[in-house]
């Protein structure tokens, strides 16, 4: 006899705690969950947790990488001077984070500071330079392409996806958003991050002709100056200096753009020659 509702989620609620009943953390944090139906399990774990906490539960949009999803957030984190915010989509599979500025840290910081908990990670093409902090391996984007990898590779511990997805294997190798969220807290300790990197987290431009010849036009122009270029999953540019990947949206007709550089300089640069052949 399979069990109820209740008691799945009992379980569940009970397991979440259980692993983190030793969590401890000396900074505040804001939690935002939105009017979703995850936010009653929420407010039960963290009750039972020993956090310095707010959690925001205010109508706002589901995608926590937009404005309509993140704005409440940010705002909240700089009223209440806390130290970092966390914010879910509607369905808790993925999950953002916030600095004390009110600034979204852009995700391959995020997937750099868990990654060098663990001996190798999977990441998504669009993972930038600050990812790189362990052994790891590239997949072709979506999450499922990661849960792929850790099957076929024990040593990968952890996997992550730059639009929020975090897959751990000692959490049955699912891209779960609390528990995500629970884990970046215990594993950043007394990390002070401050607003030191340069990233376009997600832009997206209009294509007036076939995206197929403007993706071959960008690969084009990049390997006439000698970077190294993968068309795996769009087209990806890599050097010490950058890191690109502009694909076609499955959902949206767009080409999304994911950009990092060292220096704001660099990401003016490469974002201006994407644009001219955009």
């Amino acid at each position: 006899m399979f069990p109820n509702n209740t008691d799945i989620i009992a379980q569940y609620i009970s397991e979440i705690v259980q692993k983190f009943k030793g969590l401890r953390s000396n900074k505040k944090i804001i939690f935002d969950s939105g009017q979703t139906v995850v936010t009653p399990i929420i407010k039960e774990i963290l009750s039972r947790l020993t956090l310095n906490f707010k959690l925001l539960t205010e109508p706002r949009g589901l995608n926590p990488l937009v404005e309509d999803g993140y704005k409440n957030i940010c705002e909240a984190v700089i009223r209440e001077k806390a130290d970092l915010g966390v914010l879910w989509d509607g369905d808790c599979d993925r999950v953002v984070f916030i600095d004390k500025t009110g600034k979204l840290i852009p995700q391959s910081y995020i997937l750099g500071i868990i990654a060098k908990n663990y001996k190798k990670a999977a990441f998504d093409m669009r993972a930038g330079l600050a990812a790189y902090t362990t052994d790891y391996i590239i997949t072709p984007s979506w999450a499922q392409n990661l849960k792929y990898a850790m099957q076929d590779d024990p040593k990968i511990g952890f996997a992550g996806e730059v639009s929020g997805h975090l897959i751990f294997r000692e959490w049955y190798g699912i891209d779960d958003g609390i528990f995500g969220a629970l884990k970046f807290i215990e594993l950043m300790g007394d990390l002070d991050i401050k607003s030191n990197y340069i990233d376009i987290i997600e832009e997206n431009f209009e294509y007036k002709t076939d995206p197929a010849l403007v993706l071959d036009k960008i690969a084009d122009y990049y390997r006439s100056k000698d970077f190294l270029v993968s068309v795996l999953d769009g087209v990806t540019v890599s050097s010490g200096e950058f890191h690109l990947n502009i694909r076609q949206s499955l959902t949206e007709p767009f080409l999304r753009l994911n950009l990092e550089a060292r220096t704001q300089g660099k990401i003016n640069l490469i974002h201006d020659e994407i644009c001219s052949l955009v």
